[in-house]
């Protein structure tokens, strides 16, 4: 089933083929997890390069269609769809009020990975040469991949005291 969000942004509700153990969430629409997310690049090729070496995503089963290659998050059955067009659609490259894919990632890895972002937000902080952290109890920053989708790399912190 496809629903358009108000902003005219596509969103499909489906139902897994293979079986999931997590347990319904949320009162509306009792949802399980979020299986996929569709990356528009303009270089299929070099799309899959990019995020593989940055991420370490890996190329497994292919979801059937055109012009697309299926990469896999190690672990999780989450998937990155990549798929080819003409011209990335100008609200994926928007700063503010575009979307953007939130990767969550060890510390360790944010300074290789902020060298892979061919642009970066430093609108945090007073040293544009440190990484613009903003979240309450977690790290994250902001950065484009190399056909202009905005990219989120972020870290949570345990929470102490057993909450």
């Amino acid at each position: 089933l496809f629903v358009l969000d108000p902003d005219g942004n596509t969103m499909e509700l489906a139902i897994r083929r293979d079986p999931v153990s997590d347990k319904p969430q949320g009162r509306i629409v009792p949802l399980r997890r979020i299986s996929h997310v569709r990356v528009e690049v303009t270089d299929l090729e070099k799309g899959k390069n990019w995020y593989r070496d940055t991420f370490g995503l890996t190329e497994e089963r292919q979801v059937p269609g055109d012009e697309q290659i299926t990469l896999s998050i190690p672990n999780t059955g989450q998937l990155v769809i990549l798929h080819r067009v003409d011209q990335v659609a100008e609200r994926s490259t928007r700063a503010v009020k575009g979307p953007h894919i939130d990767f969550r990632i060890d510390p360790e890895v944010y300074p290789q990975i902020l060298e892979k972002f061919n642009r970066k937000e430093y609108y945090w902080g007073p040293d544009p040469t440190k990484i613009p952290w903003h979240e309450q109890g977690g790290h994250t920053v902001y950065g484009y991949d190399p056909f202009g989708n905005r990219i989120q790399i972020g870290h949570r912190f345990e929470r102490s005291g057993g909450h």
